[in-house]
């Protein structure tokens, strides 16, 4: 079964996913890569069951708050999530 996701952002280039691990100073596991090159953030639809409460995906790189301006926000405020990737 396919995760289908509503709200995307632009889609990411493997280029965009070598800057976003630049911040993070580490290679993220090829899933995680992945994901982000099918899904660039979104939502599930509504109409989905969630066992999860999951709201959605950070997208990287674009839309009005991506990943990077998330995690500079988080760490700006608590700096033992410094070492965390903010994607849901």
């Amino acid at each position: 079964m396919r995760l289908i996701l509503e709200e995307q952002e632009k889609a990411l280039t493997q280029s965009d996913l070598f800057e976003f691990e630049k911040i993070f100073r580490r290679p993220f596991p090829e899933g995680f890569k992945s994901f982000y090159i099918d899904n660039n953030g979104g939502y599930l639809p509504e109409n989905n069951s969630n066992p999860f409460l999951l709201g959605g995906f950070i997208a990287i790189k674009y839309g009005n708050v991506p990943a990077e301006k998330t995690y500079q926000s988080l760490i700006n405020s608590f700096s033992e999530l410094k070492e965390m990737v903010p994607f849901a």
